[in-house]
């Protein structure tokens, strides 16, 4: 029974624990036949099926000398009455476990909850709901404003502004919940002498409310961004330069289509080292879950959650949903803080995943260039200090010794060294670019789409890319879409930015830092500013591991709530959290060999 179903109650001195007299039919009641009608047989029995002995604390009054918080009002008893027709109950015994066992023994619950006043909790609870809104709305706008000046005069894509508004309600009602659970835990499982206690209601309403706006909206969020994620602008800038002439095709329509003799397998690799990571998280759903149950399901802490304010006391017994809420939630964070802690030491002194990708762009000679927004993107600096990164053996362990001794410049777009970086970036970059660049861009990227798609109808291929093409001609025209790209970016982007030095490669202010305000320096030439807290992961998973590992919790407390049963809400869980993971994997190789042409082939 909830809390606002109180006012409903109705009080009496009295109660009866079944009831075998009102329910009987009363014979000869025609008027002038009898004065005295008489009783027949029972045919209505009613019983108390649930009575619930409830205890209320009172208040402390300030203005006496004493404690009144440790003193109790009168407990009353609050019965409900279940009611059968006599006709129904079988007349003989029933064996246990019989269907129709509850026929003829009706089911009676009785417990004792303990209750206080909680109008003072309920007002700092709106006032904290409040706050959170306030909160919402200076995020959101804020989010808005600076993408608002980021696309210039390009307008707000919806999707990404439904993105944000959903992801700023998900993240401070997530937060809203924790410290409302959190406070239940603290001052009711670790209170020494009982003062507090929880609501009647479990679980109560309003968790309820705000807890489906937050996982719904959370869900939505996660949609959203993963359908971003997997239709950003991509290309890989090839920096090789050919050995001989090139090859010319003579063919009457393509004479002139003269073409850089470089090999592919370079971009190929970085291609799909690309299309690996992009799917890819710091932390594992499956050594999650398998620890979580291991604490919760195994050492019974689960049992936390139980209505007893004793920490220490883990035996069974009905649990109260916001407790199991925060108990869950405690736990996941830990797990996922410890895996954290050492994913930090091994990216710090063994191996980096993303800082391994871009040194693998340097061995290979081969530039990334990503544009998550009309003219906001990023760029992967993958220029080679190396004459040529395609060579045999020999020759690549003898640049790399020249390198090793110092004899040649440093890696990075600026090529300084560690002392004038500063500990910043040089081959990371956060990027935008002009509305002139980006319209050329435009330009000539939907030349090489509109060959890539003709050449797919015409091979029934749905992974697109260069080697779709049935006829020569085709194949010229790809081909000599994707080279203009190449060397537009090359001379038109990069190679001006790198001629006029590091003093036109900027390091984000405390402003830029804080808020992803865009720079107030406008060019006619696109501008970069030293990546260093790597922002690019945020077009693919490293990026967004904060609301992954939230999204999953959340869907992992959900399921727990509907079924009750920890094992099922972590298999639920385990099937959402690959399931994404297959989708953006599947759907970003998809994207690849769209955006850069590179055949699906290709993509493992």
């Amino acid at each position: 029974m909830s809390d606002d179903s109180i006012g409903k109650l109705v009080l009496h001195r009295r109660f009866f624990l079944y009831d075998n007299l009102s329910g009987r039919k009363v014979d000869a009641t025609t008027q002038g036949k009898s004065t005295n009608p008489q009783l027949k047989d029972v045919a209505v029995v009613r019983w108390a099926s649930y009575m619930e002995l409830r205890i209320q604390l009172q208040k402390d009054d300030p203005s006496t000398p004493f404690d009144e918080s440790f003193r109790l009002y009168p407990p009353y008893l609050v019965i409900q009455y279940g009611q059968q027709v006599a006709t129904t109950i079988p007349s003989e015994s029933r064996p246990v476990g019989a269907p129709d066992e509850s026929m003829r023994y009706p089911v009676i619950t009785f417990k004792a909850t303990y209750c206080m006043d909680l109008t003072g909790y309920w007002y700092v609870t709106m006032i904290l709901f409040i706050m959170l809104v306030i909160g919402m709305v200076i995020r959101f706008g804020i989010q808005v404003s600076m993408k608002n000046q980021a696309r210039s005069t390009y307008s707000l894509q919806s999707s990404v502004v439904l993105a944000d508004a959903l992801g700023t309600i998900a993240d401070f009602l997530f937060w809203g919940l924790i410290v409302m659970c959190g406070y239940w835990f603290i001052f009711y499982k670790l209170q020494g002498v009982v003062k507090v206690l929880l609501p009647i209601e479990n679980p109560h309403s309003n968790f309820l409310a705000v807890f489906s706006v937050c996982i719904v909206a959370k869900s939505l969020q996660i949609g959203i961004i993963v359908h971003l994620q997997c239709n950003v602008d991509l290309f890989f800038i090839d920096w090789e330069k050919a050995k001989d002439s090139g090859e010319k095709r003579e063919d009457a329509k393509s004479k002139e289509a003269e073409l850089p003799n470089v090999s592919m397998w370079r971009s190929i690799m970085v291609a799909n080292e690309w299309a690996e990571i992009q799917s890819e998280r710091h932390t594992d759903i499956d050594f999650t879950l398998m620890f979580v149950l291991l604490f919760l399901a195994g050492i019974d802490y689960l049992y936390l959650s139980t209505p007893q304010p004793d920490i220490v006391d883990l035996s069974s017994g009905p649990t109260n949903a916001g407790l199991r809420f925060f108990v869950i939630a405690m736990w996941y964070a830990t797990v996922i803080a410890i895996q954290m802690g050492y994913k930090l030491f091994t990216y710090r002194f063994l191996d980096d995943p993303l800082d391994t990708f871009v040194d693998m762009c340097q061995l290979a000679n081969v530039s990334v260039f990503i544009l998550d927004g009309p003219i906001h993107g990023y760029y992967l600096h993958g220029r080679s200090v190396h004459p040529n990164s395609d060579v045999n053996m020999r020759t690549m362990l003898v640049n790399h010794k020249a390198e090793s001794d110092g004899n040649l410049p440093f890696r990075g777009l600026t090529q300084l060294g560690d002392v004038e970086l500063k500990g910043a970036s040089d081959l990371v970059f956060e990027m935008y670019l002009t509305q002139e660049i980006r319209s050329e861009y435009n330009e000539q990227f939907n030349v090489m789409m509109k060959q890539g798609e003709s050449n797919t109808v015409r091979r029934g291929n749905t992974g697109g890319g260069l080697l779709a093409a049935a006829a020569a001609s085709d194949l010229d025209a790809s081909a000599r879409a994707y080279h203009e790209i190449n060397e537009y970016l090359q001379h038109n982007v990069i190679e001006p930015i790198q001629a006029r030095g590091a003093a036109e490669i900027c390091v984000p202010t405390w402003k830029q830092t804080l808020f992803g305000s865009p720079p107030t320096k406008v060019g006619q030439d696109a501008m970069l500013l030293r990546d260093n807290r790597r922002l690019f992961a945020g077009v693919i998973f490293y990026g967004i591991e904060l609301d992954l590992a939230i999204l999953d919790l959340l869907h992992l407390s959900a399921w727990d709530l509907a079924s009750g049963n920890i094992f099922v809400g972590a298999l639920i869980t385990y099937i959402i959290a690959h399931g994404l993971k297959e989708v953006r994997k599947y759907r970003g190789k998809a994207n690849i060999a769209r955006k850069t042409l590179i055949d699906s082939k290709f993509l493992i």
